[in-house]
């Protein structure tokens, strides 16, 4: 029997406790592991990879070039819904950088419906009586879309995205 003063060393293998609990523990681990490999490589592929990848980068570049157009213009819109009130009227108020319309301006509008490909279509914006208003009539469904202006007058250009709950 030991005295007091004297310490008896601890002895892990003679535990089984520790044993067991160490390798349920790395059972574990290698199970959460395996579960997570078999996820990632069953389903869809990546398509963060492309065989395009260069076309991409430059759409990308291009994209970014004419946000910066954008905001060097200093144009300004305001997408609301026309006083005409067809089927579905949007109209685009545009204005230059001193807040006056901006008249003589050329562009499109492409809607986009997330829950719905089908729905994408891309309009002309008409030019109306009132200086700076542009229209659009078109029978969309109501519900959510992601609607992209494109708009250039002269060597001018710019972009707006916005996401809209038609009808507004």
């Amino acid at each position: 029997m030991p005295t007091p003063t004297e310490q008896t060393p601890a002895s892990f293998s003679s535990n089984r406790a520790w044993t067991i609990g160490l390798l349920l523990f790395f059972a574990v681990i290698l199970l959460a592991n395996g579960a997570m490999i078999w996820i990632s490589s069953s389903g869809k592929p990546s398509t963060l990879v492309s065989d395009e990848s260069y076309e991409l980068g430059l759409r990308y570049d291009e994209a970014l070039d004419l946000g910066e157009k954008t905001r060097e213009s200093g144009w300004q819109s305001d997408l609301l819904r026309c006083p005409s009130g067809g089927a579905l009227s949007l109209c685009l108020r545009l204005q230059n950088v001193s807040g006056a319309p901006l008249e003589s301006a050329r562009g499109s509008i492409r809607l986009l419906r997330p829950s719905d490909p089908s729905l994408d279509r891309t309009l002309e914006l008409k030019a109306t009586p009132e200086a700076g208003l542009y229209e659009i009539s078109s029978d969309l469904p109501s519900g959510l879309w992601e609607i992209t202006i494109d708009m250039h007058r002269e060597t001018l250009r710019a972009r707006w995205t916005r996401q809209v709950s038609l009808p507004l």
